[in-house]
């Protein structure tokens, strides 16, 4: 089953670096919880937010037809064998008080994370053998009180699932460790100011190099040279995506969407080509997706499989 493939692995892919795995993730895993009628979100870009003064709704579908990027809830991604969540967070503007929770954003705002982190602690409640990399990647309108309330909400959280972190543990940690111990979340916090906190992972411990591009050539093109750039020390995210331009989005409006637009040339492309790749040293770690399992699970199961490949008794 997907939901359990960590727990299925051979023996010798849990006693190598655990970021030596080819590990399957989803890119703005949680957009598919924004709304075309929420307010604009802090990481919407300034055209748009001129737009949206002139043109209000319409602006706002459009914006959301491009900005969507998953449509499978976070708990069915888990069951489909998703091991990475890129989230990016933002605190509410209007009605904000002591008790408000951060909100999902891409462009435009989401729902509370509260309930959707509570929903990856419940997965692995059930599957006890399987690990999940957590990368916030973005913050916005964080103070310092804020981010440490909700530092300590997801250690109230998570507890002894949080894997700890020390200078060489991208090195050190291996999956047979993690899972002997209970520690099944890499909390990955990108942001300086709380580096050290328990369970807390830097960014730089799993750099996530941005592609900007729009055409697959372009984008195979930037994965391979990342990858043989990539520093053998730490973790590595492939981000296998097209970026749209505004000038591409505004003139498409409502006739088009981000899936049509771009992702299915790009999975199309990527996907043969991450099934040339190898797991292991200097190989495939993180690669990320849009849309993963809305056209079947041909991304997940490629690269899982690299580890079976790469780390089965034959392979030996």
């Amino acid at each position: 089953m997907a939901g359990e493939w960590m727990g299925r692995l051979p023996d010798k892919a849990k006693d190598v670096p655990f970021f030596r795995l080819a590990i399957p993730g989803t890119h703005d895993s949680l957009s598919y919880t924004i709304s075309a009628s929420a307010p604009l979100a802090p990481d919407c870009p300034t055209a748009v937010r001129k737009m949206e003064k002139m043109f209000g709704a319409v602006t706002r579908s459009i914006l959301y037809n491009w900005s969507v990027t998953q449509r499978l809830k976070i708990s069915d991604q888990l069951r489909h064998g998703i091991r990475y969540l890129d989230l990016r967070v933002a605190m509410p503007v209007d009605g904000r008080d002591r008790n408000s929770q951060p909100l999902v954003v891409h462009h435009l705002c989401g729902t509370e994370i509260g309930p959707l982190l509570a929903e990856v602690d419940a997965f692995l409640s059930a599957f006890d053998q399987e690990v999940v990399v957590l990368d916030f990647q973005h913050f916005y309108n964080f103070t310092s009180d804020d981010h440490t309330q909700f530092i300590k909400h997801m250690q109230g959280l998570f507890g002894s699932r949080l894997c700890p972190y020390w200078p060489g543990a991208p090195e050190e940690i291996t999956l047979r460790w993690m899972q002997a111990l209970g520690h099944q979340i890499v909390l990955v916090y990108r942001t300086d100011d709380f580096q050290g906190a328990p369970g807390l992972w830097p960014g730089e411990a799993l750099p996530s190099p941005w592609p900007n591009v729009r055409e697959p050539r372009a984008l195979i093109g930037f994965l391979e040279r990342g990858l043989v750039a990539r520093d053998k020390r730490r973790g590595h995210v492939s981000q296998c995506v097209l970026t749209p331009r505004t000038t591409t989005v505004v003139p498409a409006g409502m006739c088009s969407n981000l899936r049509r637009g771009l992702v299915r040339k790009c999975n199309q492309a990527v996907v043969p080509w991450l099934g040339r790749q190898s797991a292991g040293t200097g190989g495939i770690n993180v690669a990320i997706a849009d849309f993963v399992g809305v056209d079947g699970c041909a991304f997940v199961e490629t690269i899982v499989q690299l580890n079976f490949k790469k780390f089965s008794e034959k392979s030996r």
